[in-house]
C-alpha cells in the first residue's frame, strides 16, 4: 500500500485514508492539519458526546474520498519504471511523464537528470515553449535538488547555467521566441521539454530531427492539454519506437499531504468539473477555445425525422488533407417542443471523411453514403475552390454548385453552427471527433482569437458551405411536427 509523509511530522510515512481523516478532523476542530494527532485527539475530548461522534463521522468521510479521488487514472505504458531507471537503462529515445496536477512530474525528472549527471558527464538542454527570462525556466527546481544532493559541492550553479566538475553542463532555452537558436542543440544528450502541452509543432520540427547523437534522449513532461497538441500526438497517438510513457499522478506523490496543494484537490473533488483533467491529466474538453459548445455525440432517436428536418449537403474538398462530406438536418425548436426563442438543432447522421487521391475517388464515397442524390431532389454546396471537382461529381449524377466564399464568410458560419445545438449520429464517427477538438487558435496568453485551428475543421467547413443562405429563422403561423420526447 502507498504510503505519505505525514503533515505533522515530515519524517513518517501513513497512509493516505488515515492522514485525510486526520486532515478532515483537524478542519472539525478549528487545527492546522499540522497538529499532531495527539492534539487533535486533546481537542476533540473537550467536544460533548454528540459533537465528538459527529466529529468522527465526519472525519471518516474524509477518509473514504479517497478510493473515488484516484479511481479514474489513465494507463501509461511503464507506469511502475523511475524515470532514473528509464533514463539510465538505455533503452528510450524518448521519455514522455504525462498526468495532473501534485504528481511531482518535474521533481522526479529534475531529481534523475541530477543524479545522471553527477555520475556521467552530459549535456543537457532544459526547454519551455514560452521562456521570457531564466526564472521562467526549471533552473530553480534544478538548483534545489542539486543542493539536497550528496554531489552538491561539486556543482558550481551560475545565473544562466549549471556545471559540475566533471563536465556537465546544464542550460536553459525558449523555444518559441527564436525555434532556429535549437539549431544549437547539436551535441545535446538530454532535452528535457517542460510544460510541453504548450510546445508547437514548429519547436517539435527543430527538435527532433536536431537531438539525434546516439545515446541521446527527448524527455517530456506535460499535463495534458488537447488531443491535438504535437507531444500529445506524438506520445499517445503517433507513438515512436524505443518510447517510455509513464502516467504519473497524486496519488504517486509521497510529499502530497504536505503541501496546501492537498485542500485544492479535496475542493476541486467535489465542486469542479474540470477535476479529470487538471488532477488527472484528462484532455480538457471544456476551454473557452471550444468552439462548438453545445455538441451531443449519441443523440436521442427522432422517429420520422427525415420527413420533417430540412435535409443539407456540403462537401469540403482536401486536397492535401482529408475530404469531407456531410449531410445534416435543420430542426427549428418547434419541431422539438421547445420554445420559439430558443436553439434549434443541426442533425449530422452521414458522413465520407478521408483522404481521397482523386475526384473518383470523392464521387464514389459520396454515392455510398447518400445514394439518393442521384434522384437529383437535392443539392450539394461545395468548396468552389475546385471547379473540376464539382464538375466530375454532377457528371456523376450527383447535384453539385459551389459555395459564394468571401470575407467574413468563415466567421458568419460558425456564428450559425454555434447558434444551434449540435447533434451528431453514431454513424458520423469523424465529425464527433472534429467537434470534441475544433477550437480557436490561441494568442500568446491562451486566449482565443476568432481564427479556427485547420486541422479539425474540414465537417464543418463542409457543413459551413451547406447551410450558406439558409434561412433559419421560424414565422408565427407556421405548424411542426413535433418528434419524439427530445428537448
Amino acid at each position: 500500500m502507498q504510503s505519505y509523509f505525514a503533515p505533522w511530522r515530515p519524517d513518517i510515512r501513513v497512509s493516505a485514508e488515515a492522514i485525510l481523516t486526520h486532515i478532515e478532523m483537524c478542519r472539525e476542530l478549528g487545527l492546522h492539519p499540522t497538529s499532531t494527532p495527539t492534539q487533535a485527539r486533546s481537542a476533540l475530548a473537550l467536544l460533548p458526546l454528540p459533537r465528538q461522534h459527529q466529529t468522527l463521522v465526519q472525519a471518516q468521510q474524509g477518509a473514504k474520498q479517497w478510493p473515488a479521488m484516484c479511481a479514474y487514472r489513465p494507463k501509461g505504458l511503464h507506469d511502475d519504471m523511475p524515470a532514473l531507471e528509464a533514463m539510465q537503462s538505455g533503452l528510450f529515445e524518448y521519455l514522455f511523464l504525462l498526468g495532473g496536477r501534485a504528481g511531482g512530474k518535474s521533481h522526479e525528472v529534475a531529481e534523475a537528470i541530477v543524479e545522471l549527471c553527477a555520475t556521467t558527464p552530459k549535456r543537457v538542454v532544459c526547454g519551455r515553449e514560452f521562456q521570457v527570462s531564466i526564472r521562467d525556466s526549471s533552473r530553480s527546481l534544478l538548483v534545489n535538488k542539486i543542493k539536497a544532493h550528496w554531489s552538491a559541492p561539486e556543482w558550481e550553479c551560475l545565473e544562466t547555467e549549471l556545471r559540475h566538475k566533471n563536465g556537465t553542463l546544464i542550460t536553459f532555452i525558449g523555444m518559441a521566441r527564436n525555434p532556429e537558436s535549437a539549431k544549437s542543440l547539436e551535441g545535446c544528450d538530454i532535452f528535457w521539454g517542460e510544460e510541453a502541452q504548450s510546445f508547437s509543432a514548429a519547436s517539435m520540427e527543430i527538435l527532433i530531427p536536431t537531438i539525434r547523437e546516439s545515446g541521446s534522449m527527448l524527455l517530456f513532461t506535460l499535463n495534458p492539454r488537447y488531443e491535438d497538441d504535437p507531444v500529445y500526438q506524438l506520445a499517445m497517438v503517433d507513438r515512436p519506437d524505443y518510447a517510455f510513457v509513464k502516467v504519473v499522478e497524486f496519488e504517486d506523490n509521497p510529499y502530497l499531504f504536505c503541501s496546501r496543494l492537498v485542500n485544492d484537490l479535496r475542493k476541486a473533488f467535489r465542486s469542479s468539473n474540470r477535476y479529470k483533467h487538471v488532477w488527472r491529466g484528462d484532455l480538457d474538453r471544456n476551454s473557452a477555445l471550444l468552439i462548438l459548445h453545445h455538441t451531443i455525440r449519441r443523440p436521442p432517436i427522432l422517429p420520422g425525422y427525415e420527413h420533417t428536418g430540412r435535409r443539407l449537403y456540403g462537401i469540403d474538398f482536401g486536397g492535401t488533407d482529408p475530404t469531407a462530406f456531410v449531410r445534416l438536418w435543420h430542426f427549428p425548436p418547434q419541431a422539438l417542443g421547445r420554445h420559439r426563442d430558443d436553439k434549434g438543432v443541426l442533425y449530422f447522421d452521414r458522413e465520407f471523411v478521408q483522404p481521397c487521391r482523386s475526384n473518383r475517388e470523392i464521387v464514389a464515397g459520396v454515392k455510398e453514403v447518400c445514394p439518393e442524390l442521384a434522384e437529383g431532389r437535392w443539392h450539394v454546396k461545395a468548396d468552389s475552390a475546385d471547379p473540376k471537382a464539382i464538375g466530375e461529381l454532377n457528371e456523376a449524377s450527383v447535384p453539385t454548385i459551389g459555395a459564394v466564399k468571401g470575407d467574413g464568410s468563415v466567421l458568419a458560419g460558425l456564428r450559425t453552427l454555434a447558434d444551434h445545438d449540435i447533434w451528431i449520429s453514431e454513424d458520423c464517427p469523424a465529425t464527433g471527433q472534429c467537434a470534441a477538438n475544433y477550437r480557436w487558435k490561441a494568442d500568446r496568453m491562451g486566449k482565443p482569437t476568432n481564427v479556427p485551428e485547420h486541422q479539425y475543421s474540414h465537417p464543418f467547413d463542409a457543413s459551413r458551405y451547406a447551410i450558406e443562405d439558409e434561412d433559419f429563422s421560424g414565422s408565427d403561423g407556421v405548424s411542426y411536427i413535433i418528434l419524439g420526447e427530445a428537448s
